[in-house]
């Protein structure tokens, strides 16, 4: 049967930040495969009248200091690079222009713009800090409009939250900025950057985005945005930022710090943070209670496209593979344009886990007839080992062993390959009882 299936963006790892358009929840940070991006060597001279508009809550934040950052390509927990030398600020009314010749480090650099500081009508917030993700920096042109307000400010923490850890630093490593061009991407099924509104503009066809909850998140960060924060009248801002504060972390001191620490700690102080939310919330509609977790997830159910879904892996491209048991296939949505290609054959038997070697074979093991399948990125199945028993988990190591879990003769099968040909076979014991899954130890 067709069973609707979720993609928890809260969790996601930095190397498949960015795909909304997941089949399933990926909970796990991090992953086995290599996100290789290109960049291009010439940095772009850009001439841009970027204009946008800064909103807290409905109100126009004036006196805002405006910035254009480019995410740092170079290694992770380095900053991001401002774009502008001369100072911006938005005026009584909340408008904002940026014109003059920045330089994007490269074409593909993803951007975004921070409003820091400002009055929203309480007086002036030095704790005030929202953002709007933008994309790549080669594609702004004299038509770029955009709104910076709370729900695009949380559309990026948590699309971003891999990759930022404060309004000044956000990066990704030379192999991975496909990974943060992805990241970006997710903002645009959130959130309409363009006009500071759910839902997002190109959210797929049979997604459902939680948009109470969105707005809640938005609400809860109003709470601070609409003060004149810290020492000020309101206790708003203290209230959010000790509940904001990571286990064993530092009490972040913006906003838009604190919606990071609510993505990445989405099970953190929930009950207090829900009690933000004024009950003439400036986002609607939103939740009646509080969450067990702060968790984003769009949920995704394309008609046809799966069957009791078993697995799920992320491949190099950020497409996302998902194995059903139900109707022996595997579906791979297309992390662009969202669409499903099912593959079928190869070997597929109740196909239980899938795992990818370091040339993007996808390696699958069928608990139905106990054989290990090997499908090629373009999707050409093939039998690739028949002597397994109830096979049920699947992983591969630095050195390209494939290593998978019997769960029928309670043993461990570690596989050779290169490409798609087996070489070498070993069975190990396990010494426990009908093993389900099996973990990599990277020592």
């Amino acid at each position: 049967m067709q069973t609707q299936t979720s993609h928890n963006i809260s969790r996601l790892g930095r190397l498949f930040a960015g795909l909304t358009a997941a089949a399933v929840t990926l909970a796990t940070v991090g992953c086995g495969v290599s996100s290789v991006g290109t960049t291009v060597a010439t940095p772009v001279a850009a001439k841009v009248a970027l204009q946008g508009h800064v909103f807290g809550g409905q109100q126009p934040v004036s006196g805002s200091t405006i910035q254009l950052y480019a995410g740092s390509q170079i290694g992770y927990n380095t900053p991001a690079t401002a774009l502008i030398a001369a100072t911006v600020t938005s005026d009584a009314n909340g408008n904002f222009g940026i014109s003059g010749t920045y330089t994007c480090p490269y074409a593909t650099s993803q951007v975004y713009i921070t409003a820091v500081g400002g009055d929203s009508g309480s007086g002036t917030n030095a704790n005030l800090a929202l953002m709007a993700p933008l994309g790549a920096c080669g594609n702004l042109t004299s038509s770029t409009f955009v709104i910076i307000n709370e729900l695009t400010t949380v559309a990026g923490a948590y699309a971003l939250s891999g990759f930022m850890t404060s309004p000044t630093q956000l990066s990704t490593t030379p192999t991975n900025v496909s990974g943060l061009t992805n990241a970006f991407a997710t903002v645009n099924k959130l959130v309409n950057v363009a006009n500071g509104q759910l839902p997002g503009s190109t959210l797929p066809s049979g997604a459902v985005e939680p948009l109470s909850l969105l707005n809640t998140l938005a609400d809860i960060i109003a709470s601070c945005v609409n003060t004149n924060g810290i020492g000020g009248s309101s206790t708003n801002c203290s209230t959010l930022f000790a509940n904001a504060t990571p286990p064993g972390g530092a009490a972040p001191t913006d906003t838009l710090t604190a919606a990071l620490n609510i993505a990445k700690f989405p099970g953190n102080n929930t009950t207090a943070l829900f009690g933000l939310a004024p009950s003439t919330a400036p986002f609607q509609p939103t939740l009646t209670t509080a969450p067990s977790a702060y968790t984003v997830s769009i949920r995704y159910a394309p008609t046809g496209a799966f069957s009791t879904p078993s697995a799920s892996a992320v491949d190099s491209s950020g497409n996302v593979w998902v194995t059903n048991s139900g109707n022996n296939t595997i579906t791979v949505i297309n992390s662009v344009t969202s669409v499903p290609t099912i593959f079928s054959g190869g070997g597929l038997n109740a196909p239980s886990a899938i795992a990818f070697d370091a040339k993007g074979n996808a390696w699958v093991p069928n608990k139905g007839n106990s054989v290990l399948s090997v499908f090629t990125p373009a999707g050409a199945g093939t039998v690739a080992l028949t002597t397994l028993s109830a096979p049920s988990g699947v992983a591969i190591d630095g050195q390209g062993l494939i290593w998978v879990t019997n769960s029928g003769s309670n043993s461990v099968t570690s596989v050779s390959a290169s490409g798609t040909s087996v070489t070498a076979t070993t069975s190990f014991p396990t010494g426990g009882s009908s093993p389900v899954a099996v973990a990599i130890n990277p020592r």
